[in-house]
């Protein structure tokens, strides 16, 4: 649907929070362009922790 800037299928791997996109919960997207990048992209979020 757009909500997230993030082009996944080239992302190196990142991280997305998209505030109640649905006026409900928010979002958190942790992906990647593949398993590696998605892998990547959590590891980095743990990190920030």
């Amino acid at each position: 649907e757009g909500l997230s800037a993030v082009d996944w299928a080239t992302s190196p791997g990142e991280w997305d929070y998209i505030v109640a996109p649905y006026g409900g919960c928010d979002v958190l997207i942790i992906a990647g362009a593949d398993r590696d990048a998605t892998r990547a992209a959590a590891q980095s979020l743990i990190d920030s922790l």
